[in-house]
């Protein structure tokens, strides 16, 4: 509500609710399956964002909807969202063995890993080692 205004200045907390999203009803919690919950405190109208254990990128974002204490409601809802900062990922020398003169292919990715689990495949770039520079 930090940044939300009228213009008696009243926005009252205990009236902030969450839209659900699938049904359009306000509530004051709000389950997002594979990413966690978002509550909202009844007394200071603060959202709550509690990831899953295993959640690492980035909450959809949800909407909300607030009164003022003479109970005139916001025309639209407004939108929170969470930006994580995203950490790199973390990349491990890779070697294969194979025959002289036959292809072989390498999985470079196997053995990365990062945090967020999103690696993306088509970021792979080869650099030559003796320029350090990209191969076109």
């Amino acid at each position: 509500l930090g940044n939300d205004k009228d213009n008696q200045d009243d926005i009252d907390p205990k009236s902030v609710k969450l839209l659900d999203p699938n049904t359009g009803d306000e509530v004051t919690e709000l389950d997002v399956p594979g990413e966690g919950k978002w509550t909202v405190d009844p007394d200071t109208g603060a959202v709550t964002f509690t990831p899953e254990p295993d959640f690492t990128g980035d909450p959809t974002p949800v909407k909300y909807t607030a009164s003022d204490k003479e109970g005139n409601k916001a025309d639209t809802p407004a939108t929170i969202s969470v930006d994580y900062p995203q950490d790199a990922p973390t990349l491990v020398d890779d070697k294969e063995a194979g025959k002289t003169g036959e292809p072989v292919t390498v999985s470079v990715l196997t053995n990365d890993t990062d945090p967020q689990n999103d690696i993306d495949p088509t970021s792979v770039k080869l650099i030559d080692p003796n320029i350090q520079r990209q191969v076109k």
